[in-house]
């Protein structure tokens, strides 16, 4: 789960802002944020979250390897 949520772009943000003025003007803005993410980043995320995988699966053999050993 943590390696597929490594690979996902981030979420673009859109904003609405309404002013009010006198005399019944009103003026409204919309903003479109769109993060682009350079050098590598998703890379670099995907990579942790792989040897995250990868440390959990060997913990997870020596415990097996543990109890084993113990019965």
């Amino acid at each position: 789960a943590q390696i597929g949520a490594a690979e996902q772009w981030r979420n673009p943000e859109l904003s609405v802002d309404s002013v009010s003025g006198s005399e019944g003007k009103s003026e409204t803005g919309v903003n479109l944020g769109i993060p682009i993410e350079l050098g590598g980043k998703i890379d670099a995320r995907r990579s942790v979250a792989k040897s995250g995988a990868t440390r959990a699966e060997a913990a997870l053999y020596a415990s097996k390897s543990e109890v084993r050993s113990s019965v």
